[in-house]
């Protein structure tokens, strides 16, 4: 959090720097003698200067992410050093001589333009990611509708046989039934809070040891299920993570310990220059096809009649808050593989 603030609170410094950088000059040209052009043109850069140096303050105390006032403020350096190098070049001729305030007006101006660009940039990403938030909680919205009903379902069939006169061992059953749609209905209330909690979040991933990530989940996964036998071996490199990536992984390991009679996973990492593939995989009969097209986009995602599963949506939403991807391996040969595409710290 420390770290977040700070990355925070430099980026805004830096467009409050520009302000005053802006503004200075322009006041010290009062302790000049000015035409009406020059004092117009002096208290329009003193404006632009205290513009800049409020939108910076107005810009911590925001609640945009961290990562979208750095964008800004990277938008604000590229205006400042473009239009200061087209002006350094002009200098050099000989032919154009520009007193310091009307360049640092000029600088000002390209800053605020700039600063504009920023944030209509980071407008324009945050409602691409508003509408892909929108969409997977309509998703989810489905699912869980789907889930209810076939669970209320249940519940219905349970409530006929205890209505009629049947013997202690189909009571049993039913009782058995009843107990399984509690454990669901449990699961899915966890699981969509945990859903909710990603997309409220909007914490900045920092850098973390992938070893020390996947040594972690491994060893809580071995205490809580003694039975099972968990490989792992990733390289020594940091990815971005936060802690739902801890959450997701997790989830991951104990889905191929449940649904896999053999319980032996394997946690794995590929990297490439820019990214690690994390890998888990079982001898399982792997994720259901339907559910795969769905989660990857090569289905439509109104079509969720036979995809109940909403962990896999917990981890998609966690990996891609990093940047990173949800896959799965080949359908044919690896059918309880999923892969995780994480971006390198």
């Amino acid at each position: 959090m420390a770290v977040t603030r700070l990355k925070r609170t430099s980026a805004a410094a830096t467009i409050a720097a520009t302000g005053v950088l802006v503004a200075v000059p322009n006041a010290r040209a009062f302790t000049g003698p000015l035409d009406t052009s020059g004092t117009v043109l002096a208290v329009l850069g003193i404006v632009i200067g205290v513009v800049l140096f409020g939108g910076a303050a107005l810009l911590v105390g925001t609640d945009i992410s961290t990562g979208h006032v750095v964008r800004v403020a990277g938008w604000n350096a590229l205006g400042v050093v473009v239009l200061g190098i087209v002006l350094g070049l002009a200098s050099t001729t000989g032919d154009v001589t520009l007193p310091a305030y009307v360049a640092a007006g000029v600088l000002g101006v390209s800053a605020v333009a700039h600063v504009l660009i920023g944030i209509n940039d980071v407008r324009r990403i945050r409602a691409t990611e508003l509408a892909r938030e929108r969409e997977k909680l309509a998703v989810l919205n489905r699912l869980a509708r789907h889930n209810l009903r076939n669970d209320a379902q249940v519940l219905a069939g349970v409530a006929d046989l205890y209505g009629a006169d049947v013997d202690l061992a189909v009571r049993k059953q039913a009782s058995e039934r009843v107990e399984a749609v509690s454990q669901s209905l449990g699961s899915m209330s966890t699981r969509l809070k945990e859903m909710q909690a990603i997309v409220d979040d909007g914490a900045s991933p920092t850098a973390r040891s992938l070893p020390d990530l996947v040594d972690g989940v491994v060893a809580d996964c071995r205490a809580d299920y003694p039975e099972a036998t968990i490989e792992a071996e990733v390289p020594d490199v940091s990815v971005l993570a936060t802690t739902h990536l801890s959450t997701s992984l997790r989830h991951l390991v104990e889905n191929a310990i449940v649904h896999t009679d053999e319980q032996t996973v394997r946690v794995t990492a590929e990297r490439d220059d820019q990214a690690v593939t994390l890998v888990v995989e079982d001898d399982g009969p792997g994720i259901p096809e339907v559910e795969r097209q769905i989660l990857t986009g090569e289905r439509d995602r109104t079509q969720v009649e036979h995809a109940s599963g909403l962990g896999l949506w917990v981890v998609k939403t966690a990996v891609e808050e990093l940047g990173g991807e949800l896959g799965f391996g080949d359908s044919d040969e690896n059918g309880g593989e999923v892969r995780l595409r994480l971006p390198v710290a």
